[in-house]
């Protein structure tokens, strides 16, 4: 392949990852690397994109719930809160998901 512009040789290649965490890492460190005087591009498609950002966001409530359960485990106060930000307990998350969705 050849950029339309130079006529110059243009390098691409394609990877396919086993894991999501492959795939966060290979954007993270890799996109516009300069490897011989160019950066690299790396991108992924839609579908792979939306994978990775569910993902991330599961990654993210699992964190969250797994600490909430420490704190009530250890019977130890949470964090001090403020006043504005809400309290739920965490039972009536998939009652209030089921909710939305009708």
């Amino acid at each position: 392949m050849q950029d339309p512009e130079t006529n110059q040789p243009k390098g691409f290649g394609f990877c396919e990852f086993e894991e999501a965490d492959g795939v966060i890492r290979a954007l993270s460190h890799l996109s516009n690397l300069s490897v011989d005087g160019q950066e690299l591009l790396v991108k992924c498609n839609a579908a792979t994109q939306k994978y990775i950002d569910d993902y991330k966001l599961r990654k993210v409530l699992l964190l969250l719930m797994s600490t909430i359960q420490s704190y009530a485990e250890k019977d130890e106060p949470s964090p001090k809160r403020q006043e504005h930000q809400p309290v739920f307990d965490s039972q009536e998350l998939p009652r209030r998901d089921a909710e939305i969705r009708r």
